[in-house]
């Protein structure tokens, strides 16, 4: 999982990317010009239904507009800057977006789901910790951060990274659930990019108008929106693996640029909160899996099976931190430990000797990948599944593994580096 090593430094960033894109949807759109719109044609919503109609009236004049864009724009650059109690400066913030939302889409328009992400998001920002750096409360107050302060800045990630992606998922599904895979089979998706390229917008991207005369261009289109929608229900995996971090989110990424210039619609919020999970793969770069006594974890093996050698072989060859050690279980170290094995050597099992602290079966596996860099965030995915079906998978490969082909190597004199972690 991303944010391993994550402080309030990184929710401060996180904070200062929300709020920025809050200030500058305040300056793209302008809301002034509402004004000038036929108050019979404006519709209502969010909080906007729970006024009087009367009020709207005065709601949507000049002077009214001008000052609460004044104000909000104080709030939220009061935000950007991390001055002031944080449940007071967002909750305020977040009154705010709701309003200036309302009233930006009631000419006939919708929030999209950009807005809402950015909405939503502000939530995360309730807590303290989200003003304790890269703050103006930060040089004025200077205060310790503790540990307990990082751990909460790390859900509090977590959770933002989760909810941006899972709108992705939810979008992808979505799709899936109204037009099920037969839509990739048809010209759909070439018309949808005509129709939009050709509508009005602020921005004015007219690639998808040449549609039909770049036959490249359209099967590039309709092999794209299938993968996109993989991504797009794939997107959730890059907060819990941190090596698809880079693959899922840069290829959204390119998706919103594709979308952008082919169907002149820009999705500007969600490239820039794309930069969330970005921030946690950035801020995880130095991390490197330990275990609890600072001493190597012993990992004793069937030494006489093929199978666990080639296991044995390949987690030596992953584990680049030096945190494990080898040893079969009918040799000295195993003696040593009293290790009790079964009669059936059928039934011998893997086992990871931690500090005291035993492993076995599916466990043992696990808590080995997981002093893995490369294999770390795989294993932690796994420990959800419940260890009875973990056990089962492991019992039915474990008595039927001397049965199982192994490569001769298995059998050589093993590498300069196994041999220093192999153990009598």
């Amino acid at each position: 999982m991303i944010f391993k090593r994550a402080t309030t430094f990184h929710l401060g960033i996180a904070r200062v990317l929300v709020f920025g894109i809050l200030l500058l949807d305040l300056l793209v759109d302008e809301l002034t010009a509402l004004v000038s719109m036929p108050m019979e044609a404006f519709l209502p919503h969010g909080i906007l239904n729970l006024l009087p109609a009367a009020w709207m009236e005065d709601i949507l004049t000049y002077g009214f507009l001008s000052s609460f864009c004044l104000v909000y724009g104080l709030i939220v650059a009061v935000g950007l800057i991390g001055f002031g109690p944080a449940w007071l400066v967002t909750g305020l913030a977040l009154l705010g977006t709701i309003f200036f939302q309302g009233l930006a889409r009631g000419f006939g328009g919708h929030v999209n789901h950009q807005e809402l992400i950015v909405l939503v998001s502000l939530f995360f920002f309730l807590s303290k910790r989200s003003f304790a750096a890269v703050s103006v409360n930060a040089i004025l107050c200077k205060a310790s951060v503790s540990e307990e302060d990082d751990e909460i800045s790390r859900f509090l990630l977590r959770a933002l990274s989760f909810w941006v992606l899972m709108t992705y998922f939810m979008i992808g599904v979505a799709r899936l659930q109204t037009s099920d895979w037969r839509v990739y089979q048809t010209n759909s998706m070439t018309f949808y990019v005509v129709l939009h390229s050709a509508k009005w917008n602020y921005w004015d991207f007219s690639l998808g108008r040449n549609l039909l005369n770049q036959p490249v261009l359209e099967w590039f289109l309709r092999i794209s929106f299938p993968v996109a929608t993989l991504l797009e229900v794939a997107a959730p995996l890059a907060l819990l693996v941190r090596q698809l971090v880079w693959p899922i989110v840069i290829s959204l990424l390119l998706f919103h640029i594709a979308i952008m210039l082919t169907m002149n619609i820009f999705f500007w919020q969600n490239i820039l909160l794309l930069f969330v999970p970005l921030l946690g793969w950035f801020s995880d770069r130095h991390w490197r899996p330990t275990t609890i006594s600072g001493k190597p974890i012993i990992v004793f093996y069937d030494g006489t099976c093929g199978l666990c050698n080639g296991f044995i072989r390949w987690i030596a060859a992953a584990d680049s931190q030096d945190l494990l050690r080898f040893a079969p279980l009918e040799g000295l170290t195993a003696k040593h430990w009293e290790i009790k094995l079964p009669e059936k050597r059928a039934e011998w099992t893997i086992l990871a000797v931690e500090n005291d602290k035993s492993y076995d079966r599916s466990d043992a596996v696990l808590e080995i990948l997981r002093k893995t860099i490369l294999w770390v965030d795989v294993s932690n995915l796994l420990f959800i599944v419940p260890r009875f079906f973990r056990d089962w998978v492991y019992r039915f490969v474990a008595r039927w593994r001397h049965l199982l082909p192994f490569d001769p190597k298995f059998c050589e004199m093993p590498s300069a580096a196994l041999r220093g972690k192999l153990l009598p």
